[in-house]
């Protein structure tokens, strides 16, 4: 069960990371 959590956990750190690196090189839109 802990390591779903944590694979769960990682995956979403990663998402945030790439919407975060897509606002910041889009940021002219916002």
């Amino acid at each position: 069960m802990l390591p779903d959590l944590l694979l769960i956990y990682k995956i979403n750190e990663q998402k945030k990371c790439i919407t975060f690196s897509y606002i910041g090189s889009h940021s002219d839109i916002f």
